[in-house]
């Protein structure tokens, strides 16, 4: 793949100056770049030159202009680089653009911002190594399509910053067999893989992996929140999530903007969620569903969400009008499914919840939720609880058993993040 980098490069034995055994600086870099990389792979920033551990690692002293590594022979001889330009492609403001076959790294800001162009497409593309979002679409931008693409350490910064960003009016977005891996990253206030942020738009992920590490992915997997006020639909299916640090997948608020759109959370597997054990945090959340807004939970396989000091649940609903939660299997959660408040014309139906913490299906009092053929074994805590009286629930149908999804196929990492979190 030809690379496109965001960089300056350190590769002249005259750039660095020894200080010490394994301990290198360049002079003159100044202002606030991103990220420092050898081989292509950025190390880790470090807040001191004494607390450089790895090969690899960096520490930027700005007061002196200097660039501090750790590397065994001079950082050139391994291709040293470090990141100033904001953007390896943008901003593009341009339309009908198709990016191809191309490795995007290493940017001070964002590797692809596609701010305000429509018709936008990103296939078969390699996205690593930014200090805040691999991918963002805004400035009223157009459609943008993201297939068979690997998405990798973005939030080098540590702070709020997404693998894929959709805002300001931008949309729809489309994200098709792509692959979210983080071997290093993972700190800051948010570090979601596929975020739908306020008055964005997106429509689809289907067919994506989502690997956390064993929760070095901090937050969530996928978040529709607010959707702009053009949006009609949105679709999360046959997408495998594990391991991540926070929730799977959220639908919050999407009609808060004045968008009434149908929306689909669909045949996705989820194993291992919530693994940093923040509170108020579950599997797969829905809340703030406003009338109008049709929201459908049909199908999803969700296992093993561990215990921590707090509650995490396979399904949560709340404060949600006419929400359909349908053939679902949750076990290994704490309650597979809670009804959590000021929920309407709720219909749960034909779902397996067994082997979970608490209750199978816990609902605060008061809900009007029907009930119909839901399945309950093993769970710790009773069959149902808190179902205020006059909630129908119908007898359980036939358990017909329903295939789990396939993992999707998609792309590798490079060799050197498949190899951990050492650079080679």
């Amino acid at each position: 793949m030809p690379s496109l980098r965001a960089t300056r490069s350190l590769n002249d034995p005259w750039d660095w100056v020894r200080d010490g055994e394994e301990l290198w600086h360049a002079p003159g870099i100044a202002g606030n770049p991103g990220p420092a990389a050898l081989d292509g792979c950025a190390g880790r920033e470090r807040p001191s030159p004494d607390s450089l551990e790895r090969t690899g690692d960096y520490h930027l002293d700005a007061s002196r202009a200097r660039l501090y590594m750790r590397c065994p022979v001079n950082p050139a001889e391994r291709g040293a680089e470090v990141a100033e330009e904001d953007f390896v492609i943008g901003p593009v403001e341009a339309d009908h653009l198709v990016f191809s076959g191309l490795d995007l790294r290493l940017a001070r800001t964002t590797v692809f911002q596609g701010w305000g162009g429509l018709g936008l497409v990103l296939r078969n593309c390699r996205l690593l190594f930014a200090r805040d979002n691999l991918v963002q679409h805004n400035n009223h931008g157009g459609g943008l399509r993201l297939t068979g693409c690997l998405l990798a350490e973005w939030n080098l910064g540590n702070k709020r910053a997404y693998a894929v960003q959709a805002i300001d009016r931008s949309g729809p977005v489309d994200i098709e067999i792509c692959r979210f891996e983080a071997v290093r990253s993972g700190g800051g206030d948010d570090h979601t893989d596929v975020m739908n942020d306020d008055r964005g738009w997106v429509r689809t992920v289907r067919g994506c992996a989502f690997l956390g590490r064993g929760g070095n992915l901090a937050d969530e997997g996928v978040v529709l929140w607010r959707l702009h006020t053009g949006a009609d639909e949105a679709v999360v299916a046959s997408n495998l999530f594990i391991g991540l640090g926070g929730s799977a997948v959220e639908v919050q608020e999407p009609g808060f903007r004045g968008a009434r759109p149908r929306i689909q959370v669909r045949g996705n597997r989820i194993e291992g969620a919530v693994l940093r054990g923040d509170l108020d945090k579950e599997a797969l959340r829905v809340r703030g569903v406003e009338k109008g807004v049709e929201v459908t939970v049909i199908g999803n396989v969700i296992r093993d969400t561990p215990p921590s000091g707090n509650e995490h649940n396979g399904v949560e609903l709340r404060s949600s009008t006419g929400v359909a939660i349908r053939g679902n299997r949750v076990s290994g959660a704490h309650h597979g499914l809670r009804l959590a408040g000021d929920t309407e014309g709720v219909v749960v139906e034909d779902n397996v919840l067994t082997g979970n913490r608490g209750y199978g299906l816990s609902a605060f009092p008061g809900s009007d939720a029907k009930l119909r053929g839901n399945r309950f074994s093993g769970n710790r805590r009773g069959r149902i609880n808190g179902i205020a009286r006059g909630v129908v629930a119908e007898p359980a149908r036939p358990e017909t058993p329903e295939a789990a999804p396939k993992p999707p196929r998609t792309p590798a990492l490079p060799d050197c993040l498949a190899a951990g979190d050492q650079l080679p």
